[in-house]
């Protein structure tokens, strides 16, 4: 028979610890199963691999798959690699996940198998744990564009004003020849007026970018495309910066927003 398979690729998720004991699970699941079916069946092969944040990689087979959990408990996980192989029914899962944003790993679920039934069902039951996997996802990363967009305008404007005033005292002390300026209310002098603003948002949003693009870089990296929410609390550098960045908003940014909002109403 045809092998079919299948490589489901993973993104934009949450693992926690129950996630992977739900992983280990469907592994377990899948080779206890085979060897009720055939107690002396021995042509099938199952194995974790579990990479922690000091370098260290633990490999377990089928005889001390439970070891791996105690790995979730103690240490902060960096990748996670798992393979179960049925090699007469040619049927095999294979689990590779790395916690971050990795360009040289992609983060799948692969599925193969000889036997139709046994593909569709794992197919069915790997697709369902994913859906309840939870999404890494919130306002920030769903209007990402619009938010860069806005706030490099907006950081942007006091450099500009800060070039106006240098402009002005420039012209203050060094005057400049008054013929040829533009007559007001002519066509010209709103044309003027248009290129102007046109030239000073351009000039703002560059501006805004060259001071916040660094900063905007720092931010995506707190939201990997793959977090594992797991391990030791003070291990999660990216949940302890995500809650630095909030008080700062909550604390800083949005009294500075407040205050700027009303000023013109206090006059």
């Amino acid at each position: 028979m045809p092998v079919q398979s299948i490589d489901i690729n993973i993104k934009n998720k949450v693992f926690n610890k129950n996630d992977f004991d739900t992983l280990i699970a469907i592994l377990e699941n899948a080779f206890t199963r085979r060897k009720q079916k055939s107690p002396y069946y021995k042509e099938q092969k199952l194995s974790v691999e579990i990479t922690s944040a000091d370098g260290i990689s633990n490999s377990y087979d089928e005889t001390d798959i439970k070891g791996a959990q105690i790995v979730f408990d103690r240490k902060k996980v960096t990748s996670f690699r798992a393979t179960y192989s049925d090699y007469e029914k040619n049927n095999s899962l294979t689990f590779r996940l790395e916690d971050g944003d990795s360009i040289f790993s992609t983060n799948y679920i692969s599925i193969s198998s000889a036997d139709t039934s046994w593909f569709n069902a794992k197919r069915t039951e790997i697709n369902d744990f994913l859906s309840t996997v939870k999404n890494q996802d919130n306002v920030y990363l769903r209007h990402t564009k619009l938010i860069k967009f806005i706030s490099y305008f907006l950081l942007g404007i006091p450099f500009v004003f800060a070039y106006l005033n240098i402009l002005d005292l420039i012209y203050k002390y060094f005057p400049l020849n008054s013929t040829g300026i533009i007559t007001a209310g002519t066509p010209a002098y709103y044309m003027a007026w248009v290129a102007l603003i046109v030239i000073y948002s351009v000039l703002s949003f560059c501006m805004g970018y060259v001071f916040a693009s660094g900063i905007f870089r720092k931010i995506d990296d707190l939201w990997p495309s793959i977090e594992f929410n797991f391990g030791p609390e003070h291990t999660n550098t990216k949940k302890i910066k995500r809650g630095i960045l909030r008080s700062v908003i909550t604390v800083i940014i949005v009294p500075i927003i407040i205050s700027l909002a009303i000023l013109p109403l206090s006059h």
